[in-house]
This record gives structure tokens, C-alpha cells and sequence, in this order.
């Protein structure tokens, strides 16, 4: 390809001035197919450090029986790798990472809301050991979690007695204290959380009016949330994470109807588009972002059945 910055305006192609010059093209939109999660699980939570994903926690569709199962993944070498486990075993809790450790927060030890939990967990790759953190504010489950300017926001699905979704509270690793901060909007019980710039963004989950297609975003300097264009889908039980100024929502369960749906929020435009679609229709699956690249991991099928399936999204 020919440099056109390289041709003055009174020179043309073949002329002295030419420079030739060879760029490459990477194209985008597409799925790839990764190895495959040892145990398969859904309602399960990830997080990513240094370009490695940790898939914590989980159930099968057959039961609300938790694990305490920590999967390491490693894109680079494309290994699955058995970690130390949970410290209790939970399910629907909500995973972020900072400062180079995770950070597992509520989550349902049992089959009822009334088993959601406070607990909070960081874990330490280096050591590879699991150390208790102050608890969250009131029990949590069905949340999602993201990072914004060094603190984990988590949008609360249930306190374990109503399904508000409204709840949003920020955790200070440093400090490991707990602040309130203001309901959101829209419900996002077991919606997407994400994180760009200043924002905290939350979208889709259940909840009355526009059902999985509220977007709300919190300014963590103007501590004012403001309300967004509606999600192209419905979705409950969706994963996604942010790639740059962009929110990448994917999979979920559309009124019963499990979805391969790929949805991206463009946080400078505030438009909604469609992208290419999964190769397969699930729900309540986890996502990390790893290299630029959203990559999916677990979930259930519409059958009922669990997967370990792996699966990154290029954008």
C-alpha cells in the first residue's frame, strides 16, 4: 500500500517522492474458539490479571448447590490450571479485578435469596491464597462488578430479601472499607457492569419497565447517574466487559430464550450496535477482558446443561 502522507501535492503516484510502505490489517468482528473450562458451570464469576482469567465459584443448572472451583486460564499458552478454591463456596456473586488481585464479592451459598451473602474475597495470584476482606454493606447476590479509578463499583441484584436491583455500592481495596452510593435508575439484577474512563456502567439485568435494556451510567467525579439509550436486546443473565471506550454485552436469557446476541455501546457516540453473534445460544456465563479481547467463559444452554465452553470475542 502506497503512504499518501509520503506524495506532495504536485507529485503523483510513481513519481520520486513515492514511498512505499506495507501496514497491517486486522479485521475485527468475529468469534475464535478457546479451550475448553475443565469444569463446566454457569452463574459463575471472572476476572482477569496480567492478561490471565480466573473463573471462581458457580453451579450446574441442576442444582443450587455451589462450588468453590478457581480455574485459571492463560490465553498465552491456552492451559487451564486447577487454583486454590474459595474459601466458601457461592454462586450469582459478582468478580473484579485490581491492583493485581481478585476480588470475589456476595454471591448465594444456598438455593434462596435468604442464602446471599456479604462476604468478600481478595485473592493473590502470587501466593495463590485467599484472604478475607471487610464485608459488603448488606448481602449481595445476582451483582456485577467493575473497575473504576482504582475502586470496585457493584451494582446489587438482591440484598437477600427483595430483588430491587437498584443498590450500588464502591469497595476502596486500599483502605478495604465500603461507601453508598446512589440507586441507580434502572434495575440491573444479574445485568452487565463496566467501566470506562470516569463511568461506572451498568446494563441490562431484570427489573420492571424496559426488562434487561437499561443503561445507566455513574460519574465517579459528578457523583450523578445518567440515564442511556436502550440495549438493542433484553437480557438477563448477559456477560460483557468495556474494550476502551466501548461496552461489549453478549449472550443471556431474552424473556426465556437463551441468546448468542453481541450488543456494543460506543461511550463517545452513546449508540448501540449489533456485531456478530456467538456461535452458540447461552446464559448467566462469565467474561474477562484479556488482550483487547472479550473472552466468554461457562454458562448454561437452553437444554439445561452446563458448559466449559471458552470462546473470545474479537472486536
Amino acid at each position: 500500500a502506497a503512504n499518501s502522507a509520503a506524495w506532495p501535492h504536485d507529485n503523483g503516484p510513481g513519481s520520486a517522492n513515492t514511498v512505499a510502505t506495507v501496514q497491517k490489517y486486522t479485521p475485527g468482528d468475529y468469534w475464535l474458539t478457546a479451550a475448553g473450562m475443565p469444569t463446566p458451570r454457569g452463574h459463575l464469576s471472572a476476572a482477569s490479571i496480567n492478561n490471565v482469567v480466573y473463573a471462581v465459584g458457580g453451579r450446574s443448572p441442576s442444582s443450587t448447590t455451589p462450588v468453590a472451583t478457581n480455574e485459571q486460564y492463560s490465553p498465552a499458552t491456552g492451559l487451564w490450571t486447577m487454583m486454590a478454591p474459595l474459601p466458601s463456596a457461592v454462586w450469582g456473586a459478582a468478580a473484579a479485578a485490581v491492583g493485581g488481585k481478585v476480588y470475589v464479592i456476595g454471591g448465594f451459598a444456598g438455593d434462596t435469596a435468604t442464602s446471599a451473602t456479604s462476604t468478600v474475597y481478595e485473592y493473590t495470584p502470587g501466593s495463590n491464597t485467599w484472604t478475607a476482606k471487610a464485608a459488603a454493606p448488606t448481602r449481595i447476590g445476582f451483582a456485577s462488578a467493575a473497575v473504576v479509578k482504582g475502586a470496585i463499583f457493584v451494582s446489587v441484584g438482591t440484598d437477600g430479601t427483595t430483588f430491587d436491583g437498584k443498590k450500588v455500592y464502591r469497595y476502596d481495596p486500599v483502605s478495604n472499607s465500603w461507601s453508598v452510593i446512589a440507586a441507580s435508575p434502572g434495575v440491573h439484577s444479574q445485568g452487565v457492569a463496566a467501566g470506562i474512563g470516569k463511568f461506572f456502567v451498568a446494563v441490562g439485568g431484570g427489573g420492571s419497565g424496559a426488562v434487561g435494556r437499561d443503561l445507566d451510567g455513574y460519574g465517579s467525579v459528578t457523583s450523578v447517574w445518567t440515564t442511556g439509550p436502550l440495549a438493542p436486546t433484553a437480557l438477563v443473565g448477559a456477560s460483557g466487559g468495556a474494550i476502551g471506550t466501548r461496552v461489549y454485552v453478549v449472550f443471556g436469557n431474552n424473556g426465556g430464550t437463551f441468546s448468542g446476541a453481541t450488543s456494543v455501546f460506543d461511550g463517545i457516540t452513546k449508540l448501540w450496535s449489533t456485531r456478530t453473534g456467538a456461535p452458540e445460544a447461552l446464559a448467566y456465563t462469565a467474561s474477562a477482558v484479556v488482550n483487547g479481547q472479550l473472552l466468554t467463559v461457562g454458562g448454561f444452554r437452553q437444554n439445561a446443561t452446563a458448559t466449559g465452553a471458552a470462546r473470545t470475542y474479537v472486536p
